[in-house]
């Protein structure tokens, strides 16, 4: 940053269409266009109408001070206050409830990394600047997330028999397979046998009936895992890892 002009970097990434995105930890950046020292956040100033003007707005800066404020490393020894917390934040995962997000971005890291500071003696008040084109995107992994978990649990197996009729497989409707296995409400939910990691039944003309998979399992010359993952945002599932694979016989 002290060699080379920041707009000239930024320029270079662009002719890439890479938008750039900068987290920096230090009192002063350096020389920004010539030899003109300033702080980081006059820095962040200049680049806010540099970028937004050549680069349709689809930027990102956080940093560790705003105007004329020094950092101060961690007297802990840990590194400084600023990064060492956004490792932290990062390893410890930003909301222990929130199981749903797979990942962070910088927007839901800025406020619990900025509660620290304000919080803290030894360290600045952090800034972010994102561009209102910026498009979204993942800074690390949420370590608190976990996809949703199915069991072929007894009810599922039930619709599977009615279907089945001894040996006569039928197409029936979702109420009509409420009616015969008295099982209603979210155990009722048949949909989740049409489960890619399971595929026994499918939906035919509005109907409910086995698959190839499904008359074979019940047969008993199919297995298929016990449990399933289904990805919270792409709904894809996958069979979890380690689980038994089970048949007919065993239910």
């Amino acid at each position: 940053m002290t060699a080379v002009s920041f707009s000239d970097i930024l320029r270079t990434l662009w002719i890439k269409q890479v938008v750039p995105i900068f987290i920096i930890d230090a009192c002063y950046s350096g020389a920004a266009g010539g030899a003109l020292h300033v702080t980081v956040s006059q820095m962040v100033d200049t680049l806010k109408g540099e970028i937004q003007r050549r680069y349709a707005s689809s930027y990102a800066l956080l940093c560790s001070a705003p105007n004329d404020e020094q950092v101060r490393d961690n007297p802990d020894g840990a590194g400084g206050f600023f990064s060492s917390n956004i490792c932290d934040l990062i390893q410890k995962g930003i909301n222990k409830r929130d199981k749903k997000t797979k990942s962070i971005t910088l927007g839901t890291l800025f406020n619990p990394l900025r509660s620290r500071a304000e919080t803290s003696a030894i360290s600045p008040i952090p800034m972010l600047f994102l561009g209102p084109t910026l498009p979204e995107f993942s800074i690390a992994n949420n370590v608190h997330y976990s996809p949703l978990e199915y069991h072929l649990q007894p009810h599922l197996v039930a619709v599977l028999r009615v279907l089945w009729n001894d040996g006569q497989p039928k197409a029936l409707k979702p109420n009509e397979i409420a009616g015969l296995t008295k099982i209603t409400g979210p155990y009722g939910n048949h949909k989740k046998l049409s489960f890619r990691s399971w595929d026994l039944v499918e939906t035919v003309n509005k109907k409910r009936q086995l698959t190839q998979r499904g008359m074979d399992f019940m047969r008993g010359e199919l297995k298929v895992p016990r449990d399933v993952l289904q990805d919270r945002e792409t709904h894809e599932d996958y069979p979890k890892p380690g689980t038994d694979m089970v048949g007919i016989q065993d239910f």
